[in-house]
């Protein structure tokens, strides 16, 4: 049987890495979408290709990341996103 300060400090604690978990989806969102501004202007090949290779290894962290955030709700509870 849980006591009432295990569970207060269990919910307290998920809720902190949801936080920081959403701080960190919310920056990798950011940065992919000045990678994609950048690539507009960018007219170099060799640049153009380092940016590309640096948006999918943001969007593949990305993907990781909601999956972290996801898997801190009890079964069930499901959040979907807009942008992959």
């Amino acid at each position: 049987m849980k006591t009432t300060l295990k569970t207060a400090l269990t919910a307290t604690l998920t809720q902190a890495r949801r936080l920081g978990l959403l701080f960190q989806i919310r920056s990798l969102e950011i940065m992919i979408d000045g990678q994609n501004k950048a690539l507009e202007v960018v007219t170099c090949p060799i640049t153009a290709f380092k940016i590309t290779l640096a948006r999918s290894n943001a969007k593949r962290e990305l993907a990781i990341t909601r999956a972290e955030y996801t898997a801190t709700f009890p079964a069930g509870v499901r959040r979907t996103w807009t942008m992959a």
